[in-house]
């Protein structure tokens, strides 16, 4: 769809500068692109970026570097539905939510002295591919989406049982203008955790000549985390399999145990294993195991 739409924006491009000037081609001159406005232009390729991976379609999508209107970013959380009448019964409180986070960035960037208005355009100065210089010249450009979360559950019951359900994704497209190379990273998360707190917990100490007993609130929580990450280059001139570069398959599991001897004094265990299932060959698989307990004064 990115090779595509090139030809869509020459076009557009091309009949731009015709209004504006005289003496410019009527019709594309080589393969469907317009003089000065070839496959690897880089004012063709921004606005074929954000038709391709963007939210515009070739016909409407900016012609501009520096778009006005940015994409749409939202949160909708609903935190009031413990009133609702069945689930009032059972949960003291309910939170669901869902979030989206979208980004364009444009890298670092000049101003090209070479660069000449739209007058006598058959003159103006132009690159080792025939193309006219830009005004500006831009090393990258790159699209960072985030559903963060796509949606979470978060419920504490009557029972002083809590838990909570996530899934996140993310996407992150970057094209680079060195080497008309797109990266792209995709991720996506899925976590679940359970935790109770048992209230008046007695822990029986032996102290030799006596035992005492500590009714404090003992919190046990445990937690799963599944993360996956890909990473792909993309070549646009070249036509190559698109093979992964870089990726890993991450798993965390983790379970740990608070109790508060006194208002000073805490004691936790704890236990967490991650695995990490790598995505090419020149990785390997590694797993890190934790356990132990700790005290806090």
């Amino acid at each position: 769809k990115f090779r595509t739409n090139r030809r869509k924006i020459s076009s557009r491009l091309g009949m731009k500068t015709q209004s504006e000037s005289t003496g410019y081609p009527s019709q594309p001159v080589e393969d469907g692109y317009w003089e000065g406005y070839g496959p690897s232009s880089q004012q063709v390729l921004i606005p074929a970026f954000l038709s391709a991976y963007g939210y515009y379609e070739p016909n409407n999508v900016p012609l501009k570097n520096f778009p006005d209107i940015p994409f749409p970013n939202w949160r909708i959380t609903f935190n009031n539905l413990s009133n609702v009448g069945f689930i009032k019964k059972i949960a003291e409180n309910v939170n669901i939510s869902h979030a989206y986070r979208s980004t364009y960035t444009i890298g670092s960037f000049l101003l090209d002295p070479d660069f000449m208005d739209v007058e006598n355009v058959l003159d103006r100065a132009r690159d080792l591919q025939n193309n006219f210089i830009p005004e500006f010249e831009i090393n990258s450009v790159a699209i960072n989406e985030q559903f963060n979360p796509l949606i979470n559950f978060d419920v504490t019951w009557k029972n002083n049982l809590t838990s909570r359900f996530q899934i996140s994704k993310s996407r992150r497209v970057a094209l680079s203008f060195a080497n008309n190379q797109i990266t792209e990273t995709l991720s996506e998360q899925y976590s679940f955790s359970i935790g109770y707190r048992f209230e008046d917990f007695h822990l029986i100490l032996d102290f030799g000549d006596r035992e005492e007993s500590l009714p404090n609130d003992l919190n046990v929580k445990g937690n799963v985390k599944i993360r996956d990450n890909l990473t792909i280059l993309r070549k646009l001139d070249e036509e190559v399999e698109n093979l992964p570069t870089a990726g890993q398959r991450n798993v965390v599991i983790g379970f740990s145990a608070d109790y508060a001897l006194s208002n000073r004094f805490n004691v936790r265990l704890f236990f967490d294993r991650n695995v990490n299932e790598p995505k090419i060959s020149r990785s390997y698989p590694t797993s890190n195991t934790n356990f132990g307990f700790s005290l806090r004064f």
